[in-house]
């Protein structure tokens, strides 16, 4: 095959900015023109039809700012904040400053410039610049040179990279199928050990939380990224706390212990860390084990739940409250619209089902950890086949462009 000719991105197309209105004139906005930022789009390697944005302006908001008139068909870019979100608009519209917009000249296929686009922000995202918001100049985006073959071509190209991305959709939409599948395993192995939503299994007893672990807040201080003995020992915060109830120490911060304070702050082997305050009701009341050794301590958002000697099991209490967090009862407690949270004394006081011995609660968290090992392992095989499916929309794309298919 012969080499594609090629034309700068600049030649290829009209470039169109965009702007936002003022905030402080309210007749700019709530008008009938979408409106879109950065936020609008999804960071996917696929072609978006924009027709609808949240917010809108007005026409007297488009004619006092620096957003423009974008008309149908136009190629939307974003480049600056994410680089390289890419849709096509679908009717007319206006972005906000931070996205290029191309009307492609006579000879110039929009969708086949959309995804040669997306195919190259990945090499884009090298050029960012900026300390705080990352972004891909108009200097180098309208030198990038842009594949010319005949317009015939160009849409067999387009036709034969949707067919491709169809078949990469399916193998997504089952994977993910199965990922939800799979995450119910584990919930419907806690429901049986743990005797939910029937009554108390024979033998069992309901007692309170804090009848069986104390309750404590972590601390409250300065946090700093940097390791350094002086700062303080490493804090785990709500962050280090995935939604599956499991530690991820791999970003930690650390913060200083009050002289004479080091006994109530610091944590030890065994010690439960449940995320009692956070911004999504979903993630109040993920709970995880904490195994280090040495000197570590745990954020204010952070409560840290101490098993009584001889009255409970970590591991098996540690099950009971991820079980609480996933059938939603602990979002049914937390409060306030924004910053979803509970407190120690209400958590405290919620009512657990327990074995009698201590014997029988070691053997049912023995066979949820087993169950929830298995768990991990599916969800990691099955996240690594979402990230090949990644991968297969980019060589596709890169295959396309190279003339491969």
């Amino acid at each position: 095959m012969m080499p594609w000719a090629t034309i700068k991105l600049g030649e290829a197309a009209i470039r169109i900015g965009g702007g936002t209105p003022s905030r402080e004139e309210k007749s700019y906005w709530g008008g009938k023109l979408p409106w879109f930022t950065v936020a609008d789009l999804e960071d996917v390697d696929d072609i978006q039809n924009l027709r609808t944005s949240r917010e809108c302006i007005t026409e007297e908001g488009l004619e006092h700012s620096a957003a423009k008139l974008i008309p149908k068909g136009a190629v939307v870019f974003s480049s600056r904040v994410v680089v390289g979100k890419v849709g096509i608009a679908g009717n007319d519209i206006a972005t906000n400053q931070d996205f290029s917009s191309f009307v492609p000249i006579d000879g110039i296929d929009g969708e086949f410039l959309a995804y040669f686009l997306i195919k190259t922000k990945y090499d884009l995202r090298r050029h960012q610049r900026g300390a705080t918001i990352k972004g891909v100049t108009t200097k180098v985006l309208e030198a990038i040179d842009v594949p010319r073959p005949s317009v015939d071509d160009q849409r067999r190209i387009v036709a034969r990279i949707k067919e491709c991305m169809e078949r990469v959709e399916e193998i997504e939409e089952l994977t993910k199928d199965q990922s939800k599948a799979q995450c119910q395993v584990l919930r419907a192995a806690r429901r049986e050990f743990l005797g939910f939503p029937s009554g108390i299994p024979l033998g069992w007893e309901q007692r309170r939380l804090d009848e069986l672990a104390s309750v404590n807040y972590g601390i409250s201080a300065a946090i700093s990224n940097k390791e350094d003995p002086k700062l303080g020992p490493p804090i785990v915060r709500m962050a280090n706390i995935s939604i599956h109830g499991h530690l991820d120490l791999s970003d930690l911060r650390y913060c200083p212990i009050p002289k004479g304070k080091e006994d109530h702050f610091a944590l030890r082997p065994g010690d439960l860390l449940l995320n009692w305050r956070s911004g999504s009701a979903e993630h109040v009341g993920k709970t995880a084990l904490f195994k280090e050794v040495g000197l570590y301590t745990c954020a204010s958002f952070i409560l840290r739940i101490r098993c009584l000697d001889g009255v409970s099991n970590n591991r098996f209490l540690r099950h009971v409250l991820n079980f609480m967090r996933a059938e939603g009862v602990f979002s049914g407690q937390s409060r306030m619209q924004i910053n979803h949270k509970l407190n120690a004394t209400e958590l405290s006081a919620f009512p657990i089902r327990v074995p009698p011995s201590l014997d029988e609660q070691g053997k049912i968290a023995n066979q949820l950890d087993a169950i929830e090992t298995l768990s991990d392992q599916i969800r990691t095989e099955l996240s690594h086949k979402l990230d090949e499916a990644r991968d297969l929309r980019e060589s596709i794309l890169r295959k396309a462009f190279a003339g491969g298919l």
